[in-house]
């Protein structure tokens, strides 16, 4: 008779999102792991078979979750400018926040990390970009049935223009980039879409 897990699968995945969150791959440990999730090694590798395949499914886990959030709200919001300074907002925070304490983006932090070394988490990220640079295109293309984007510009240019600032205001973020200079960097950027 097979023996029932005695914890909640999506309740250890997600500690264990937090910890490789917090400390990277090659920062976390097996003990870290098991320490953090509140179960033995014989369980952590009976459910996710060892550490890479734990991280793969965090990484997995984390896009699902945050990375529909921002989708839904491009494809739901006002197609303006104003939209978009919220989504800059996540990316830069508020003046009091941001530290190289700040965990920054969890897919951002595994592309700086792995996406050289391991092309699964490679192609998961570049899967990732893909999804999220397609759904500003198409929130910028509303932008210009809408009237609020001239019909001039380039909608993927500007997309992937866009998905570069943002991540690299969240890399700024971590290392302690003024709060003011991020904030020009956005002003600026959103003054080209007006």
């Amino acid at each position: 008779m097979a023996r029932t897990r005695a914890f909640d699968e999506e309740e250890v995945l997600q500690k264990a999102i937090d910890l490789f969150w917090e400390k990277g791959y090659h920062g976390t440990s097996m003990d870290d792991l098991v320490k953090t999730m509140g179960i033995n090694r014989a369980s952590l590798y009976n459910t996710f078979s060892n550490k890479r395949s734990l991280y793969e499914r965090a990484l997995q886990t984390y896009r699902q979750t945050n990375q529909e959030l921002v989708i839904k709200l491009l494809r739901n919001a006002e197609p303006t400018v104003e939209t978009l300074q919220l989504f800059f907002q996540a990316a830069i925070g508020g003046a009091e926040k941001g530290s190289c304490n700040d965990p920054g983006c969890f897919i951002i932090n595994s592309t700086t990390e792995l996406a050289n070394l391991d092309v699964e988490i490679q192609d998961l990220v570049r899967s990732s970009t893909k999804k999220l640079v397609e759904a500003l295109t198409d929130f910028l293309k509303r932008m210009q049935e809408a009237g609020n984007l001239s019909p001039d510009r380039d909608c993927e240019g500007l997309a992937n223009l866009i998905f570069a600032t943002f991540s690299g205001l969240r890399i700024n973020r971590m290392m302690d980039v003024p709060f003011e200079s991020n904030q020009a960097a956005v002003a600026t950027l959103l003054t080209q879409l007006r």
